[in-house]
């Protein structure tokens, strides 16, 4: 995982993964987004009502400080 400091396309500034350079907020919604349609297809198939569980809202992803302050003084030397 790192950290850019740049909003992704949907706008999260995140940190984000090294595999696929999704940021972990986008990850996330993805991943909620996968599990409702896999419920909604398996209620098809099986013909009977599956419990829906309500998920929890996210909270704001911040960078751990040690990242931003490493950033933070990366700039630094290399601006200066």
């Amino acid at each position: 995982m790192y950290f850019t400091g740049h909003p992704c396309k949907r706008g999260h500034v995140a940190c984000r993964y090294t595999a696929n350079y999704q940021c972990v907020t986008c990850a996330r919604l993805d991943r909620a987004k996968y599990r409702k349609k896999a419920t909604q297809k398996q209620q098809r198939l099986l013909g009977e009502p599956i419990p829906q569980t309500v998920p929890k809202p996210f909270p704001a992803q911040q960078p751990p400080l040690g990242l931003m302050e490493a950033f933070r003084r990366y700039l630094i030397r290399k601006l200066s």
